[in-house]
């Protein structure tokens, strides 16, 4: 990742996030490089729980958008490739939309179903 900071990359897509874990990312890239991604097509998407599609949005936006910005929110493009039903899209869809307005103030913080 510090490669794509020191080439002038403004912007990285993970489909997968969790593979390096959200706060990590944040912690150690939040600022330094803009993330354009939907939920976790893995881990969150196939377990199929609507909460956790909500949740995860929620925490990316904060923990990677909570530097000015930072996060763009992403739509996979073949949601049926990977089992996405019509509920999760529209789950993960409302939730950016609900939590991702900038800029972040603490008490967007908290999630709000």
């Amino acid at each position: 990742m510090d490669m794509f900071v020191e080439a002038g990359c403004d912007v990285l897509q993970l489909d997968q996030p969790e593979l390096m874990g959200i706060d990590w990312l944040g912690e150690h890239y939040g600022g330094r490089i803009c993330f354009w991604n939907p939920v976790d097509i893995q881990k969150t998407v196939t377990a199929g729980d609507l909460d956790a599609i909500e949740e995860e949005a929620h925490h990316q936006i904060w923990k990677l958008g909570n530097h000015g910005g930072g996060f763009m929110v992403k739509a996979y493009q073949q949601p049926e490739s990977i089992g996405m039903t019509e509920a999760q899209a529209q789950r993960q869809y409302d939730a950016f939309k609900r939590y991702a307005n900038y800029p972040l103030i603490p008490y967007q913080h908290q999630l709000h179903r």
